[in-house]
């Protein structure tokens, strides 16, 4: 996990330009995968992330029902990707 230099308390805003103040080795999304909709094909930055050149890119949905089976399938779903991935990000301590 990546923690914040200055959490306030547990994550840090940050503005586009910033976003690869942090190494990550996946990335979650939101709503469509920017990957296949190719709507962040034209920012370099984007494309420059490692998690985005190795394709570790996983839809988090962040809207979930309260229900414990459906948290339960969600989460399966979510570690299942994540074990598939590897470490990418070349500023790793």
């Amino acid at each position: 996990m990546v923690v914040p230099e200055k959490p306030d308390p547990y994550w840090e805003l940050l503005s586009w330009e910033q976003v690869d103040r942090y190494p990550a080795d996946v990335i979650l999304y939101v709503g469509e995968n920017p990957l296949e909709s190719g709507a962040l094909d034209d920012q370099e930055l984007w494309s420059e992330l490692p998690a985005v050149d190795a394709g570790q890119v996983v839809q988090f949905n962040d809207k979930w029902p309260y229900s414990y089976v459906f948290y339960a399938d969600a989460l399966q779903t979510l570690a299942e990707a994540l074990d598939e991935f590897e470490v990418v990000s070349k500023d790793r301590d």
